[in-house]
Order: C-alpha cells, then sequence, then structure tokens
C-alpha cells in the first residue's frame, strides 16, 4: 500500500495521509480526495511516514487534476516553510505562494530571447558594480547604492543577459504595480517575449499565461511586485530588488511576510544572487553590508549620475515663519513664484503631497470633536465627490455639518490633500496642465501609465502621493515640491525618521534628469529637523550614523530583531485580556534579567481600531543571538480563548 501526505485545500493546520494506488501520480500534483462528507482539491507533498498496520485504513485519492501545474521540489518546500515561518496553515502558505492558477496551452518555440546588445556603455562606477556582481559564486547578498539617475536598471538588464546566457531565469521586483510597464518596456527592448510578468491587475487569463510561461520555458525574466518572489521558474540565477528599502515590499494583510527575506531563501536554494538596490537603502541592509560585514554580503556604491548632472539642489521653505507673517496659504509664494518660472522655461513640475482626498482634517468648531469613522476610529478625510471617506476601511459616507457630539452644526475642514493643491493650482495655473495621481485617480497600473504618459507628452504640473516619488524617467521635470512631509515625519514609528528621508531623496531624483539641472523646494514647520540636514547635502552616511547611535541607545533594528504582537477583537476587553495572556507568556519564557531580550506591553496598537476591530500590541525585542529561543517561545504561544472566556484561564487556570 503506498501512502502519501496530502496538503487538502481547506482552513486545516495540518496534512492527510491518504493511500495512492494511480502510479501516475507524483508528489507535487493536483488531485482530487475526498475530505469530511465531500471532495477537495488536494496536492500530493511527501510520502506518508507511517508504518505498515493491517488495522489502519485510509481513505483514496482521487483523479489527478490535469488543468492544474504540478508543484517542483522547491514549490514544496517553500510552502512548508513559508507556513512554519509566518505562522500560517500548509494551505494558506499555498495560497499565498500558488494562488488560483491554471495551465494553458501554449508553444514554447513561440518564445525565445532577443538579447539585443546593450546601446550604453558603463560608467567606471558602474562597471566596479557589476564586477563586484559578477564576481559573486553562488549565494550572496549584494547591496547595489546608487544615486537616483545613476543607472541601475541598465545593470539590472546586464544581470539578467548573464542569466538568460546560462539558460536560467532572472526575478527583478519593483516596489508597485504601478512601475511594472516602465520596467517591461526596458526589459521586453533587450529580451523580447521570454519576458513575463505577474501582478494582482491581470485578468485571471493573463496570469495563466505568464504563470505557464514561466513554468513552462527554461529560462525567462520575471518583471513584478512583491508577490512575483513566488514566480515558478525552473532555475534561477539572479534575484534583483528595485528600492529595496521600500515598504510596499512587506504584505500587510494575513499571512504577513517580508519579501527579502523570502528572497534569500530562494536564491539559497538556487545557489544565486541576490542584489538589493536602492538611493537611499535600509538601515539594517546598509548596516549589514557595511558594519557587520555579514558572511555572503557585498556592497557597491554608484555616487554620480550616468548623464553627469549634480544632483538637485534642497531648499528649505520655513512655513511656521510664513504663518508667524500672517501667511497661511498652503503653497507658499516662493514655490508659486518657482512653478511660474519653470512653466515659462518649458520645463516640467512635480509636486509631492503623501496625503489624497480634499480635507484630511474633520473637526466640530463648537466642542473640538474630531469627526471619525465609527470602524477604525480614524479621521475621515473629505473629498471632493461631497463625501467622507475612511482610508483605512474605505468606508464612504454623505457629507454632513452636524457634529455628532453635541449635534450643533458646526463641522469644518482642515488640512490638505492632493484634491485640494489641484484646486490651488488651478486656481493660480488656470490654463496649464495639471494632472494628479493618487490611489483616486490612478486605480489600475494601466490608469497610472496613461497619465504619466499624458504628463510626459503634454503635461506641465504633476501633483500626487508618494506614487509618483520613485522609478519615473521625465528629462523635462526641473522643479519639485515638497508639501506636508511633517506628516511622515511625525508618525508614531521608530522609523519615522528614515522614511521621511528616504522620501524626500526619492522625490528629489525626479528632478534634473534632463538638460536643466534641477531644484527642490521643502515646505515644512520644522525646519530645523537633522532630517533635512542631512538631506539639503544628500548625506545619506551622515544620516545613517545619526540614525544608528539614535537606535543603538533604544535597542531597535539593526541592533536588535524585533517580533510585533497584534492582538485584534470586536471585543475590546477580549483583546485587551488576551494581549496580556501572550505578554505573560513571553515573559514567563524568556529570562526577563536577559538584556538581550525585552517585552513591552501589553498597550493599545499604534493604530487602535481597524473595521470595528480593537487592537492590542506585544513587542518582543532581542539580539539575533536569541532568535531561536524567541520564535520557539513564539510558537508555543496559547491559543485565543473562546468568545466568553475571562481570558485569565490562560494564567490561573480558573476556567
Amino acid at each position: 500500500m503506498k501512502l502519501v501526505d496530502v496538503l487538502v485545500c481547506r482552513g486545516v493546520g495540518q496534512t492527510y495521509s491518504y493511500q495512492c494506488e494511480d502510479t501516475t501520480i507524483q508528489i507535487g500534483d493536483h488531485v482530487e480526495v475526498p475530505f469530511g462528507r465531500s471532495a477537495a482539491t488536494g496536492i500530493i507533498m511527501k510520502p506518508a511516514l507511517i508504518n505498515d498496520d493491517d488495522t489502519l485504513s485510509f481513505k483514496k485519492v482521487g483523479p489527478k487534476i490535469n488543468s492544474l501545474p504540478q508543484l517542483n521540489p522547491e514549490l514544496i518546500q517553500l510552502i512548508h516553510w513559508f507556513s512554519d515561518t509566518y505562522h500560517c496553515t500548509p494551505f494558506k502558505a499555498y495560497q499565498t505562494i500558488i494562488g488560483k492558477k491554471k495551465l494553458r496551452d501554449i508553444n514554447p518555440a513561440d518564445f525565445t530571447a532577443k538579447m539585443s546588445p546593450s546601446p550604453f556603455s558603463l560608467t567606471e562606477e558602474q562597471q566596479r558594480s557589476i564586477q563586484h556582481i559578477q564576481s559573486i559564486a553562488g549565494y550572496g547578498c549584494h547591496l547595489l547604492h546608487g544615486v537616483t539617475g545613476s543607472g541601475k536598471t541598465e545593470l539590472y538588464l546586464r544581470c539578467a543577459a548573464d542569466a538568460l546566457s546560462k539558460n536560467s531565469s532572472a526575478i527583478i521586483l519593483c516596489p508597485e504595480i504601478s512601475l511594472t510597464p516602465q520596467y517591461l518596456n526596458h526589459f521586453k527592448e533587450r529580451f523580447g517575449n521570454i519576458v513575463c510578468c505577474l501582478h494582482s491587475g491581470l485578468t485571471p487569463k493573463q496570469r495563466d499565461i505568464e504563470y505557464t510561461k514561466i513554468m513552462t520555458l527554461p529560462a525567462v525574466v520575471v518583471i513584478g511586485p512583491r508577490s512575483s518572489i513566488f514566480a515558478p521558474v525552473q532555475t534561477c540565477n539572479c534575484i534583483i530588488i528595485d528600492e529595496e528599502h521600500d515598504l510596499s515590499y512587506k504584505q500587510d494583510q494575513h499571512p504577513r511576510y517580508a519579501t527579502e527575506t523570502i528572497a534569500h531563501w530562494r536564491a539559497k536554494y538556487h545557489d544565486c544572487p541576490l542584489i538589493l538596490g536602492s538611493a537611499t537603502p535600509s538601515l539594517e541592509s546598509y548596516y549589514a553590508a557595511t558594519t557587520l560585514r555579514q558572511k555572503n554580503y557585498s556592497y557597491s556604491q554608484i555616487n554620480q549620475r550616468i548623464s553627469g548632472h549634480p544632483l538637485p539642489a534642497i531648499n528649505i521653505i520655513d512655513m511656521a515663519e510664513l504663518k508667524d507673517q500672517g501667511i497661511f496659504d498652503i503653497l507658499s509664494p516662493k514655490l508659486i513664484t518657482a512653478i511660474k518660472t519653470t512653466i515659462t522655461e518649458n520645463q516640467k513640475v512635480i509636486l509631492l503631497l503623501n496625503r489624497r482626498g480634499y480635507a484630511p482634517m474633520i473637526a466640530c468648531q463648537y466642542c473640538g470633536e474630531i469627526h471619525t469613522c465609527e470602524e477604525c476610529n480614524l479621521s475621515y478625510t473629505y473629498h471632493q465627490d461631497k463625501q467622507f471617506h475612511c482610508h483605512r476601511c474605505n468606508i464612504k459616507k454623505p457629507v454632513s455639518h452636524t457634529c455628532k457630539k453635541c449635534n450643533k452644526n458646526g463641522l469644518s475642514f482642515s488640512g490638505i490633500g492632493t484634491q485640494k493643491v489641484e484646486i490651488e493650482l488651478n486656481r493660480h495655473f488656470h490654463n496649464k496642465t495639471i494632472i494628479r495621481l493618487d490611489k483616486d485617480t490612478a486605480k489600475t497600473a494601466n490608469s497610472m501609465a496613461k497619465l504619466l504618459t499624458q504628463f510626459k507628452e503634454e503635461g506641465d504640473i504633476l501633483v500626487g502621493t508618494q506614487l509618483i516619488a520613485k522609478g519615473h524617467h521625465i528629462e523635462d521635470v526641473a522643479l519639485v515640491g515638497v508639501c506636508g512631509i511633517d506628516t511622515t515625519l511625525n508618525m508614531p514609528d521608530y522609523r519615522s525618521s528614515e522614511h521621511a528621508f528616504q522620501l524626500i531623496l526619492q522625490v528629489a531624483g525626479r528632478a534634473g534628469r534632463g538638460k536643466k539641472a534641477g531644484t527642490v523646494l521643502l515646505q515644512t514647520y520644522q525646519p530645523h529637523h537633522y532630517v533635512f540636514d542631512y538631506a539639503k547635502t544628500n548625506d545619506y552616511a551622515g544620516f545613517v550614523n545619526h540614525e544608528l547611535n539614535f537606535r543603538d541607545s533604544l535597542f531597535y533594528p539593526p541592533y536588535s530583531a524585533m517580533v510585533h504582537c497584534i492582538i485584534s477583537s470586536p471585543i475590546k476587553q477580549y483583546a485587551q485580556k488576551f494581549a496580556a495572556v501572550i505578554a505573560h507568556h513571553f515573559k514567563q519564557h524568556v529570562d526577563i534579567a536577559n538584556q538581550m531580550i525585552k517585552v513591552l506591553g501589553p498597550k493599545p496598537a499604534p493604530i487602535e481600531k481597524v473595521r470595528n476591530y480593537y487592537r492590542f500590541s506585544v513587542i518582543c525585542k532581542f539580539s539575533q543571538d536569541e532568535r531561536p529561543h524567541v520564535m520557539s517561545v513564539l510558537r508555543n504561544c496559547p491559543p485565543p480563548p473562546n468568545i466568553g472566556c475571562c481570558g485569565d484561564c490562560c494564567i490561573n487556570g480558573c476556567c
């Protein structure tokens, strides 16, 4: 009797053993299996390790499902590792890694690499960087630190060419779906139709065709956002994460995962290089590559743009000083004048404001009550469609001027969003082409590509959120204005200064890529903050040293690793009590006298309520040496109590 372990496509936390008599069924095949009183889809994961026992009976595996792909050994191992690492069921891991994919009929002969030679010659700095990367034998992580416009994409193209020349594949990740069209253009021009794309914006048929190409062809180039890290390539010669610092590489919904961690796992499996590219690397990556000099890490830097033009000058506008002078305009006179001058010279302008909508703050003039979403306590944002929007849970409701606390007709709208800035720009430049780009105007990658094309061809001013801050190469942009950066700077996050610094340098990099030098005007109410001192001189190393001193004193990454547990429930006291249970569990099973492990909480989460779920957090900070112990403690956390339980039983055994 042949027994196999089957991952059943149901929300259960284990695999099940079945009898398999069909000799054509292999490990990785999708099959039908009886499960409970119904049939389910299953995946053959491995032979079952059960001793022969005539008293045991097993249900039989049903027919093979030929329309679904056979998983290769790497994907099967990845499912097991992902389930264990990110504390989810095997089926949830399968859904994340494989998803709803079906095989399509394609002719492999229709897809061949074009392999056009590069039309560009490398600068000395580029040449040194590519030599660093090409010298990596087997697995290794290389941090490519190049200023904006330094030609990192050309190095990615050459790495992909090396992979294809060895009849192997390359995976290139970009931070946003909206950036995939321009990446695809670059790579398809060089390599033809063996360039594949995976992202959530594809239709089911498009996704299945791309997936089939990746599984069938021996050598492809895969382009896409974070989910493309799961591309089922047969072999891999390099993995590239562009803009590696970007927060979008962390999945913030269950199962939460870090793309870079998975990239390391796959690079080790394929024994190939992992390349992290950025003009503003994350502190953790920079520290690992330059300070710790960890084994298998290397580093190279490109300080000059390939055009030879200098980086744009960054000038600070003190909005607090203007306020003292009685000037309350959302766009300062200096910025308005600079926009006029730039447009007159037939150059383009980009304005960054990382808040969409019209007014992000709605408050009562009588009692001061903030008008918030009932489901998550976030202040509503007023939009021009005359609705209040919650940008956290996507609720919309008709506009009202009546305060829900005092019932007086006194709600006022304050703050600035991209819609208000667009209106202000139209007031000053009514005869110019002004384009707004945010999640309200660009809901898909195609719509964003159309807006960017319109701006390149006929636009004068582009105003938008951080979607416009990275990856775009528009030579006619001579001026960048930054508004509302204080919002990012004052977020309740130990990384807020890092995020603000990265955002400033990234959007500044959009200016001065053509013949005319670029200028950046940055409006802030905190002109003396150290972030701006380092940003003005593009002093990344100085900022890093300042930030590392702060993090070292408080035992924050990269000097520690962190586990952040979020406990949520529609009933506040249940979430609060179970958070106390989790904190007690950690403190009970780690040595609290050990200075290398610190447990903080329980306390309300930074975002206390989302979609009517109350949230509490427990944080454990620990040195890398303590990681195995802390992970073991985490895996053995008590399960949440049943609704109605007081929660004390997990500690005292009282219920």
